[in-house]
């Protein structure tokens, strides 16, 4: 299926309306990236150093910080060149990871590393074109959404 990584996300929900809010709401896209300027990147505990993430002199708790948009932090971090694609297929949201708001866009905060994998290491550009392409084959309406998790439920 050439939508794998939706498929994995999708199997996940046991009601269609919990599926479709996370993915209409919470953009749970089933891809999803993290920049780095490291090309050998590796899953490893990071503490968000951004200006918004310390604000207030609250250091978050290590973990790692991924997005279905890459390109939008790349806007704000031009100086990582690679992006690393990030599997949560074995990730769930509330026990392995949370969503947050800090401004870039969408994020996701997974604080279980061992419930994530590095998929590839990927120079940035290629990152977004890839993440542009995926974003226009995924369903682009509630109904080819539900049709969707159905076909990939087994429904």
């Amino acid at each position: 299926m050439r939508l794998k990584p939706l498929a994995m996300e999708a199997i996940k929900y046991s009601e269609f309306a919990e599926f479709s809010d996370d993915y209409s709401f919470n953009l749970m896209r089933g891809r999803y990236w993290h920049i780095t300027d490291n090309p050998q990147f590796s899953i490893e505990a990071i503490s968000p150093s951004d200006l918004s993430s310390m604000a207030g002199h609250y250091v978050s708790p290590p973990g790692l910080m991924v997005s279905y948009t890459p390109e939008l932090w790349y806007e704000y971090f031009p100086r990582r060149k690679y992006a690393a694609e990030i599997d949560l297929s074995r990730a769930y949201k509330n026990k392995d990871f949370t969503i947050v708001n800090r401004g870039f866009g969408h994020e996701i905060f997974v604080h279980n590393l061992d419930s994530i994998s590095v998929v590839k290491v990927t120079p940035i550009e290629n990152a977004i074109r890839t993440s542009h392409q995926y974003n226009k084959r995924i369903p682009q309406s509630k109904e080819e959404l539900r049709i969707f998790w159905e076909v990939a439920c087994g429904i």
